[in-house]
């Protein structure tokens, strides 16, 4: 869908829509669908229909329509990222038990309005995507963090982790492994020097988020550490003996040198 800032480009407007699809495996320079023509459907909306032999494989498929349309007198060119999933259902399998809080890790970035289709500008680069999926493949990073975090190692897997006592610390591990992708993603903006037409600065997206991240990361921290201590038994105390210093005290004043030292 093309949009200008507010409003839809008219249908009268659009020159051309071609359509770019990488299949799962596909390289950029390799397209399995590469800048074919589409159809120009309505007001700033194309389609296109993949033929079944680009679909053979089970994944995400991601690409961009490219419109070239007319506009107080120039001739403007936009890519509009698109994606899609083939699944195969002989061999789909059931929800993770991460499902629900990479849920609630994304609900972090889904309201952010700098892309066209909401979400974060990255959503608008060629052929890049920026959804629940990109979270997904931080998991093992962010479980990286819980299992290296002071006051001691862990080992959890995302197969092992206690998602039903700590799956809101999975949630905010990923969404500080996201934050510093995202800090990385904006690390190479360019600066139109001179330009004389307004744009978007964006040059201040990677200390923006970096700002999000001082808040995020040292909560996520101290949240680590009490998840960790909370995995010791303390609900109970233990009585040390000094069998020396009873011997040396008559009778029943023996027993008085009992005494509690810590929990064990």
């Amino acid at each position: 869908m093309l949009t200008n800032e507010e409003t839809l480009v008219p249908e009268a407007d659009i020159d051309e829509v071609s359509f770019t699809i990488l299949a799962p495996g596909d390289t950029i320079a390799a397209p399995s669908v590469d800048a074919e023509v589409g159809t120009v459907t309505g007001d700033g909306t194309a389609e296109y229909v993949v033929e079944g032999a680009v679909n053979t494989v089970s994944g995400n498929y991601k690409g961009k329509a490219t419109f070239t349309y007319t506009e107080g007198g120039h001739t403007l060119t936009r890519s509009v990222p698109i994606e899609y999933e083939v699944i195969d259902p002989l061999e789909a399998v059931g929800p993770a038990d991460y499902d629900p809080y990479v849920d609630m890790a994304w609900t972090y970035f889904e309201d952010q309005f700098d892309s066209e289709t909401g979400g974060p500008w990255l959503k608008d680069m060629t052929m890049a995507y920026f959804d629940r999926e990109k979270l997904r493949s931080f998991i093992d990073d962010a479980l990286l963090e819980i299992n290296t975090v002071p006051p001691f190692p862990t080992q959890y897997t995302a197969e092992s982790f206690p998602y039903s006592t700590g799956g809101a610390l999975f949630s905010l591990g990923l969404v500080c492994s996201t934050i510093r992708h995202l800090m990385r993603s904006y690390a190479e903006i360019p600066n139109p020097a001179n330009s004389p037409v307004p744009y978007h600065d964006r040059q201040q997206y990677q200390q923006r988020w970096n700002a999000i991240y001082q808040v995020e990361y040292p909560r996520f921290q101290q949240l680590v550490q009490a998840f960790k201590m909370g995995s010791f038994d303390v609900g109970h105390t233990s009585a040390l003996v000094s069998a020396k210093g009873g011997r040396l005290l008559p009778g029943v004043m023996g027993t008085r040198a009992l005494g509690r030292y810590g929990a064990f």
